[in-house]
């Protein structure tokens, strides 16, 4: 929505239904091969059956196929039949990340030329001033889900061994699943740990700015929203050394191994004990963050969507 709004000379597709349905292709293929617009552009990953007209789409990782984990005869179907075809049929694919470009490439062989790594941007809600979210005692924050890629339990894991618990919490966005909660229970951390499930915008850039850090290690991302979000809000990070992480990251971040609890326990308590070194961090990632701006993003869409129509 944020980019869609900014770009000039595209009108609404207005197509009733479901676009996660597995019969929207079909019925994207049959919309635009009615109305036969000059171009179609989709600013998420949906395209059409076969090649209606010449359309541009986006696609942010391969998170699906790439995640074992994450990986189901549906999803792996979808990939081969409908997503690669469309990546082969588009003008050009916008994704992410130059990580997520590389990915594609690799996976899909199309030429080099054809997919281009589009900066993202972030919401003005993401700001260094506003409400502060408090709590009795300091917190890390984690935001995010708690599936498997997001690497939730080494970053538990690494919160219990690294004796943080002693002077800080941890506060989880989102509901933690049976099997971490169990986790949580038999480390003896429940009382430090905190779900809060659901939060809006507002109270998230909140939670930003009243942590010690973002802690987000995830082992598999196209861009990693959170980093930057964090880092506007005027918040340390704390975040993986792998995928796409380093690369949205800059210099203005501690990067750890996600695999290592106790490299990431040592980034907790790195930051949590070194005043000047959060100081550093803040001005760095306030400076970093400055670059993700849905103006500067739309502007270079519409400069490939203009080359192409």
């Amino acid at each position: 929505m944020e980019l869609s709004a900014r770009l000039k000379g595209f009108l609404s597709c207005e197509l009733n239904g479901n676009p996660y349905s597995a019969v929207d292709p079909v019925r994207l293929f049959m919309y635009l091969k009615n109305k036969r617009p000059e171009l179609f552009f989709s600013p998420g990953y949906n395209a059409p059956f076969g090649k209606p007209c010449d359309f541009v789409f986006s696609v942010h990782d391969l998170n699906h196929i790439a995640v074992k984990e994450n990986r189901s005869l549906l999803k792996t179907t979808y990939y081969k039949h409908v997503l690669l075809p469309a990546i082969h049929n588009a003008r050009v694919v916008l994704t992410v990340s130059e990580f997520s470009r590389k990915e594609i490439l690799r996976w899909s062989g199309v030429s080099d030329k054809k997919v281009v790594s589009v900066r993202q941007g972030i919401s003005q809600l993401f700001r260094p001033d506003g409400e502060v979210y408090r709590r009795s005692r300091p917190y890390f924050l984690y935001v995010g889900t708690d599936r498997p890629h997001k690497n939730l339990e080494r970053m538990i894991r690494a919160f219990d061994a690294s004796g943080a618990s002693k002077e800080c919490d941890f506060v989880i966005t989102g509901l933690l699943r049976p099997r971490l909660q169990k986790l949580v229970t038999e480390l003896n951390i429940s009382q430090y740990v905190h779900s809060l499930g659901g939060v809006s915008d507002e109270k998230l850039a909140a939670l930003y700015r009243g942590a010690v850090c973002l802690v987000f290690a995830s082992l598999y991302e196209g861009f990693g929203l959170p980093i930057v979000e964090a880092m506007a809000c005027g918040t340390p990070v704390l975040t993986a050394n792998v995928a796409s992480m380093p690369e949205v990251a800059g210099d203005a971040a501690l990067l750890a191994d996600p695999y290592n609890v106790d490299e990431l326990g040592s980034g907790m308590m790195r930051i949590l004990r070194d005043a000047g070194g959060r100081k550093e961090m803040i001005a760095s990632g306030i400076k970093r963050a400055s670059h993700y701006k849905w103006e500067e993003a739309a502007g270079f869409v519409q400069t490939v969507l203009d080359d192409r129509m």
